[in-house]
C-alpha cells in the first residue's frame, strides 16, 4: 500500500515538473518571438531591451528548474526533460532564423542567451541521467557478484 502511494506521488511530482519546465521553456520561446517581432517591425529600442531583461530573468527560471528537474529519481525520464531543455532554443532557432538579423541587436542577444542557459543547463542533465542509469544497471551485477 505504501509503495502504490509513493508512486502516485512520485508520479505526480514528476507531472508537475514537467508543467513547470514547459511553462518555462515556453515563456522564453514567446519572449524570443516577440523579441524578433518588435526589432522586424522597428518599435521602440526600449521594448526590445525589456524584452531582452525579460528573457534574462526567463534564464534563471531555466537554470532554477533544471535544478528542480534533477531530483527526478528515473533516468529515462531524466534524459527526456534534458532533451527537452537542450532542444527547445534550437527548435526556436529554425523557425525563427529567417527573422533574425545577423547584427548585434537585442533579438539576438535575447536568442543568445536563452540558448546559452538551455544548454547550460539541459547538457550536465543529460550527463547526470547518463550516470544514473549506468548506476542503475550495474547494482544487480555488483548484488549478484557479492
Amino acid at each position: 500500500m505504501t509503495t502504490e502511494i509513493d508512486t502516485q506521488s512520485e508520479s505526480s511530482e514528476s507531472r508537475k515538473r514537467l508543467k513547470v519546465l514547459a511553462a518555462v521553456l515556453a515563456t522564453g520561446v514567446t519572449i524570443e518571438v516577440a523579441a524578433v517581432v518588435a526589432e522586424h517591425l522597428l518599435l521602440s529600442a526600449f521594448l526590445t531591451t525589456a524584452l531582452w531583461l525579460v528573457e534574462l530573468i526567463v534564464c534563471v527560471f531555466v537554470i532554477a528548474t533544471t535544478i528542480e528537474v534533477a531530483n527526478e529519481r528515473s533516468p529515462r525520464t531524466l534524459f527526456l526533460f534534458s532533451l527537452a531543455i537542450t532542444a527547445t532554443p534550437f527548435a526556436s532557432a529554425a523557425i525563427l532564423s529567417p527573422f533574425i538579423s545577423g547584427g548585434h541587436d537585442s533579438a539576438m542577444f535575447t536568442f543568445v542567451h536563452f540558448t546559452l542557459a538551455c544548454v547550460v543547463s539541459g547538457l550536465p542533465l543529460m550527463i547526470v541521467a547518463g550516470v544514473r542509469f549506468v548506476s542503475e544497471r550495474r547494482k544487480p551485477r555488483l548484488s549478484a557478484n557479492e
